[in-house]
């Protein structure tokens, strides 16, 4: 393990991490509109890192440093909501460290035709990431029809295909029960933390499924909408780090949210 890497654990060994890349997609989405904002609000709360694009990352490098938060660079992107097809990269590794990222992050798709470039392009981040001793997240998507698609297998094999090129955590969808999910978990070799996705109406819903992850073996969660989109999102955060950093029950964690 190396020391970028026992640093963005920590002590707990858990991550909660709050992901704000969306604009690199999706624009100024709803919650999302002011990434400043956000983060001004949110930074104070007990949680480990933020992810975030290259523009905004230079943009709010002092705002993250002064609250001591781990910045996960997001080095791929270059396709909107708008466009279609896989990730293209955007940024080097080298370029990720003269940011002051602390890891970085990029997609791999599996199940679409795209399948080997995408793949081709996590390895060769994986190389860099090598080279310069940072820290490498693989976002792992299983794709079926133009989806994301969650069964338990493909889950498990897109995982696994993550740690298998070299990304020392793996960020994947939960897969809706916590014996699949650990049948996932005890297939991939490097650690997990799950997606959020959409957001989930339901708080109690959004728990139970942190609640659920956990003790199948994740380490933690990385939610975007989830928590910036939730009316309040400082709560949220209280909320999920309860059960991630604590074992807290999920009613416990509901009463974050009062």
């Amino acid at each position: 393990m190396s020391l970028r890497f026992a640093r963005l654990l920590g002590c707990r060994g858990r991550l909660v991490v709050v992901a704000m890349d969306h604009g690199g997609y999706a624009g100024p989405i709803s919650g999302l509109t002011s990434i400043g904002g956000v983060l001004e609000r949110i930074l104070g709360e007990d949680f480990d890192a933020v992810i975030l694009c290259p523009g905004a990352a230079v943009k709010y490098a002092s705002l993250i440093g002064r609250f001591r938060k781990q910045l996960i660079l997001r080095v791929d992107g270059a396709r909107t909501a708008l466009g279609r097809g896989v990730t293209k990269r955007i940024s080097s590794v080298r370029d990720a460290l003269r940011i002051g990222a602390d890891a970085v992050i990029a997609m791999g798709y599996v199940g679409c035709e795209e399948e080997r470039d995408s793949l081709s392009q996590l390895a060769s981040i994986a190389t860099e990431c090598r080279e310069w001793c940072v820290p490498l997240i693989a976002e792992m998507l299983p794709m079926e029809g133009g989806r994301i698609c969650t069964d338990p297998d493909k889950i498990g094999l897109a995982a696994r295909i993550g740690a298998e090129i070299g990304a020392d955590l793996i960020k994947t969808y939960y897969t809706g029960s916590l014996n699949t999910f650990r049948r996932v978990v005890e297939g991939c070799f490097a650690p997990i933390i799950i997606a959020g996705g959409p957001k989930i109406e339901s708080a109690r819903s959004l728990l139970e499924m942190v609640k659920s992850a956990i003790n199948a073996g994740a380490i933690g969660v990385a939610f975007g909408r989830n928590v910036w989109q939730y009316r309040e999102p400082t709560k949220m955060i209280r909320a999920i780090a309860r059960i991630v950093y604590e074992d807290a029950d999920v009613e416990v964690a509901l009463k974050e949210l009062t």
